[in-house]
């Protein structure tokens, strides 16, 4: 089973809850869930596993624990590189590397911000 169905897996027995709610939820089949969880369908699509985190109040970061520990450096690497290196990572993997670098661009950015008022205000 993948950190992520095993942390949903995990949540739904803290929760008191069954599979047959969750797929309700997400509008899925028990079978589909089951083969996430017995990896025969793959890792849930970014839209299922969004799914599954809102239907148990959490997020796919907290799902994936410490597991993501993908942090790419593309600091020496071509941009093509970069881009094979992404399409390699799982679905669930993309949506992380993009989370983080949006998380990433938009801390700077109040960065930028804050430093910018400072200055007017010196």
């Amino acid at each position: 089973m993948s950190v992520f169905m095993d942390s949903v897996a995990r949540l739904l027995e803290k929760e008191g809850k069954r599979e047959n709610w969750l797929a309700e939820k997400i509008g899925e089949s028990t079978s589909t869930l089951n083969g996430w969880k017995n990896r025969k369908k793959g890792e849930p699509p970014v839209d299922a596993a969004l799914k599954m985190a809102r239907a148990l109040n959490t997020t796919i970061e907290e799902l994936l624990g410490d597991s993501y520990s993908v942090k790419p450096s593309f600091k020496d690497k071509s941009l093509d590189a970069a881009c094979d290196f992404f399409y390699e990572l799982s679905e669930i993997e993309r949506y992380e590397a993009l989370a983080a670098a949006m998380r990433a661009v938009r801390k700077e950015e109040v960065r930028a911000a804050m430093e910018s008022k400072e200055r007017e205000q010196a």
